[in-house]
């Protein structure tokens, strides 16, 4: 169930991260994240991809981000840019996870022109 507050998170639970690719081959990588609590929770998934500490920094068109959606095609996530961090939105990522339930996606990243980073996924927490 997908939920429409607008509040910002309470916290953030940050996931294994990985060197982002160098070549140009599209690379599949799992999010999953357990609500090991025995509430409901409003959580939203959200990639960041990290620049190099001193630059290059990365612009959204150097990166194709997907999600494998329920129909089992690869769907194009936007990707946002500030202070050399890429990132994807969190408002249309909310749900609701279940009690003990355990959300998994599966993303696939090409890297369009050369460059370093570091993809770091994480859920955001809210109240």
């Amino acid at each position: 169930m997908v939920t429409s507050s607008s509040a910002a998170p309470v916290g953030f639970v940050n996931l294994h991260s990985r060197p982002l690719p160098t070549d140009h081959a599209a690379h599949r990588f799992t999010v999953t994240y357990r609500n090991n609590s025995s509430a409901d929770r409003t959580i939203a998934p959200q990639i960041l991809i990290e620049s190099p500490a001193k630059g290059p920094f990365l612009d959204p068109s150097d990166i194709r981000l997907e999600r494998l959606g329920t129909d089992g095609r690869w769907h194009v996530v936007p990707l946002a840019s500030q202070t050399g961090t890429l990132f994807t939105s969190l408002i249309p990522a909310k749900l609701v996870l279940h009690s003990h339930h355990t959300l998994t996606q599966h993303y696939r990243i090409t890297v369009i022109k050369a460059a370093h980073g570091t993809i770091e996924p994480r859920i955001a927490l809210y109240a």
